[in-house]
């Protein structure tokens, strides 16, 4: 009767151990799950979910260690019953592993929205700067092109000045010619009127002689 009691005992401590890895094996499936969705979709508050179930891991892994360890010293299994409650211990150690992994990733989603956070704001800054630039840009153009139109308008009065001096040079060397033309007639009626002159004295000089020899 001891032995069946024994027996029995130990049965449910391994469907104990059995139910605690399971319950530990779902939760660490979930808990990665949930972790890499909170990476795809950026959430959060997902993965501040994912970080605090590693503690419920943790827990629960301690209480399959310890209960293991009791089971052991009260049943002193052999064979086959200590591979089966070895194996438990084993497979909790490797489920708080995922647990830990799927926490890195959920602590890694809220790093990553700082990280996008901070270049949003960045990206910000640089769009604004750039907007800024091409305003800076712009009005340089804008000065630049009335520089221009400035240039042009200037050089468009410097030639209609050198028109204005050429046509007046021209009209100067018009009205010397007229003047000269005018000089030389002037000079040339003046010789003839000399000439007549001349002529008149020399006429009334002939008429004094005559009248002289009259006398």
């Amino acid at each position: 009767m001891a032995s069946e009691h024994t027996a029995k005992a130990f049965d449910g401590d391994l469907q104990e151990l059995t139910r605690l890895v399971a319950e530990m094996g779902g939760l660490a499936e979930r808990m990665i799950t949930e972790s890499v969705d909170a990476l795809v979709r950026r959430d959060v508050a997902l993965g501040n979910r994912v970080v605090a179930a590693d503690a419920e891991i943790d827990r629960l892994q301690h209480i399959i260690e310890e209960r293991a360890v009791l089971t052991i010293a009260r049943r002193q299994p052999m064979a086959v019953d200590l591979r089966e409650i070895v194996g438990a211990m084993r497979v909790a150690t490797d489920l708080e592993r995922i647990g830990d992994l799927a926490k890195n990733i959920g602590k890694r989603v809220g790093q990553l929205e700082q990280q996008l956070v901070a270049q949003s704001a960045e990206a910000e800054f640089l769009g604004k700067r750039a907007a800024e630039l091409e305003a800076r840009v712009a009005d340089q153009s804008r000065v630049l092109v009335e520089r221009e139109y400035e240039n042009d308008r200037l050089k468009s009065e410097l030639e209609s000045t050198r028109l204005t001096m050429s046509d007046l040079r021209s009209e100067i060397a018009e009205t010397g010619g007229r003047h000269r033309e005018t000089l030389q007639s002037f000079t040339s009626e003046k010789d003839l009127m000399q000439k007549e002159l001349d002529l008149a004295n020399a006429e009334r000089t002939k008429l004094q002689g005559e009248v002289a020899a009259m006398k």
